[in-house]
């Protein structure tokens, strides 16, 4: 391999790092779905490693035969997200590369040793998009231009949401969903079917967040923000609280 790699770090207590291999320096996204099995993507390529990242190989090009704008044309895609919904099924979102706009969804049934293309959204890019799936079948898509897609068939077919979802999607428990642009929230507490928004007055945009419990939660910003979501009594008060809605 030609690309240039950075160091593989592990944690098995969120505060002890060691390597334990390599990654390509400029790689779309990756996903593991045990210590040692995990794939990446880079432009149109899908690599995968079984020690853990030591060693890696390539496993699926993204291209396919497709109607767009009502010609069948022969397309390739670059690879931007990835998402493991399970061990062995796994979700990977694309944009055409030097042809018609198109999104690109690619699925694993393996573990990700093999590879096949499972949709092609005309008129939709998968540039800066994200993909989040809430069971092997049930998933969300969200676009470069904002749209946000629902699936509960694998893949194969994708209806829209009503909802501004940001760049990341999380879910907590299958049912409980978040995604923030900057200070809006679109959250959902029916795995995705209802979506509503609120926007919060912190002091500076959200980067990044997690979910881990559906009544627990954490957003982070610039300038060392660092908001926490629970559940608090009615009368409890503290400084800095912003009121939220029980999610």
């Amino acid at each position: 391999m030609t690309s240039t790699h950075t160091n593989l770090l592990r944690t098995t207590d969120g505060e002890h790092w060691g390597q334990v291999g390599t990654i390509a320096e400029h790689y779309g996204d990756y996903a593991f779905t045990s210590p040692n099995n995990g794939v990446y993507v880079e432009k149109e390529k899908i690599f995968q490693t079984q020690d853990s990242g030591k060693t890696w190989t390539p496993v699926f090009a993204c291209e396919t035969k497709a109607e767009v704008d009502g010609l069948a044309r022969n397309l390739r895609c670059h690879l931007g997200s990835v998402h493991f919904p399970s061990t062995n099924v796994g979700y990977a979102l694309g944009e055409t590369f030097l042809g018609p706009k198109a999104a690109f969804v690619v699925k694993t049934e393996d573990g990700g040793a093999t590879w096949s293309v499972v949709d092609v959204m005309s008129g939709e890019s998968g540039h800066d998009g994200t993909l989040c799936f809430v069971s092997d079948t049930a998933g969300f898509m969200r676009v470069l231009s904002g749209k946000l897609f629902r699936t509960t068939d694998g893949g194969k077919t994708w209806n829209g949401v009503v909802a501004s979802a940001g760049k990341s999607i999380t879910f907590a428990a299958g049912r409980v969903g978040w995604s923030f642009a900057y200070r809006k929230l679109a959250y959902t507490t029916d795995g995705g079917e209802h979506w509503s928004s609120r926007e919060f007055a912190f002091p500076a945009p959200v980067n990044a967040f997690c979910l881990p419990k559906p009544d627990r939660g954490y957003a982070v910003g610039d300038h060392g923000m660092v908001y926490r979501y629970r559940i608090v009594p009615i009368d409890y008060a503290a400084k800095g609280m912003i009121d939220a809605p029980g999610m």
